[in-house]
């Protein structure tokens, strides 16, 4: 045996051996989360929390917020080669690789399927579910009032940038053409490093990675047409947003500024990706109050405390750990079933 061959063989032995110690010699972190409801002019919760099984720094956030209701929908990703570019498919089927490895990793009930048109449309024609569209769909108004009517009925519509809403309003000389159902506009931005970026509470507590898009939404007109902004704050000449969340009828629509695009880390399928399965694991898109959240970080089996919340009649609670820190996987959640009580 040559020594270059020797040398290979005995690098692949350290790695399978330094990978064994790891699996077998780092008990992977676990939270445990008790939680203590009280109920009478408002719900009164006392989440307790400790982190044990890590001999590492721990951060991560313990967040809840009310929701009008719980369910764990079948997801969608439309990829049909006769709407959407190759460069977009590749996209997509990136989407869908990071999205099922996330909700995975969150331990959700999500499935996640890639369908054509006619697929699409026997998805809008049915029962509520979630779909995500990244860009590259069917012009007319049949397929928008299609779109609208089914999120009216309880579907979860998850857009990436302007192109991908079906019944968006387009922007005319005067101003915004009402033609539309949602006159959201769009405009160019540049990161500038972070300059004059802050979270928003919803992205704060959930630590939301889409952060460099190159397209903003007016914030304005996310408050204009009674929507959340549930992603970042840019101050450029006006304040733009990453994502907003908007109500509509029993569904609701989650819209994120911008296409997939690059930095990979910060704008891509990943980001994106890990934001939506943040989503729609938590339950965010029927969020009904406030959320609420508190970061807790130290060094291992010193990590612990008690969270009070009180929150108006909520139907249900979110309620849930989230680690704050790529290198680490600390994850729990729970939801609170108010008529339990």
């Amino acid at each position: 045996m040559s020594r270059g061959h020797l040398l290979f063989s005995l690098f692949v032995i350290f790695l399978f051996l330094g990978g064994a110690f790891i699996q077998g010699g780092v008990a992977r972190p676990h939270i445990d989360l008790n939680i203590e409801v009280s109920e009478g002019e408002q719900v009164q919760l006392n989440v307790s929390y400790a982190l044990s099984g890590s001999r590492f720094y721990g951060d991560f956030n313990i967040v809840c917020f009310p929701i009008s209701k719980l369910r764990f929908d079948r997801i969608y990703l439309f990829d049909d080669s006769r709407y959407v570019d190759i460069y977009l498919s590749r996209c997509v089927h990136g989407l869908y690789d990071h999205l099922r490895a996330e909700i995975d990793l969150l331990n959700a009930e999500n499935e996640v399927s890639i369908v054509a048109l006619e697929s699409l449309l026997e998805v809008f024609s049915g029962n509520p579910a979630t779909v995500v569209l990244a860009g590259g769909i069917p012009n007319g108004t049949d397929f928008a009032d299609l779109a609208l009517q089914w999120v009216e009925r309880g579907g979860v519509l998850i857009t990436l940038g302007n192109e991908s809403i079906p019944f968006l309003a387009k922007e005319s000389e005067g101003g915004v053409n009402e033609e539309g159902f949602l006159g959201l506009r769009f405009y160019p931005l540049d990161f500038l490093g972070g300059d004059r970026m802050t979270p928003s509470s919803v992205a704060e507590a959930l630590d939301f990675r889409f952060i460099a898009p190159i397209m903003g939404i007016d914030v304005a007109d996310v408050e204009h047409y009674g929507g959340m902004v549930i992603g970042y704050y840019y101050e450029r000449n006006r304040v733009l947003t990453s994502a907003a969340l908007f109500h509509i009828g029993d569904g609701a629509l989650i819209v994120f500024s911008s296409p997939i695009s690059v930095p990979y880390i910060t704008s891509a399928e990943d980001a994106i990706a890990s934001d939506i399965a943040k989503i729609v694991v938590s339950q965010l898109q029927w969020i009904s109050g406030p959320i609420v959240f508190e970061n807790a970080k130290g060094e291992p089996g010193k990590i612990s405390g008690v969270m009070h919340v009180t929150f108006e009649n909520p139907r249900f609670i979110s309620v849930l750990a989230l680690s704050t820190i790529d290198t680490m996987v600390i994850y729990a959640r729970d939801i609170i079933d108010i008529h339990a009580y």
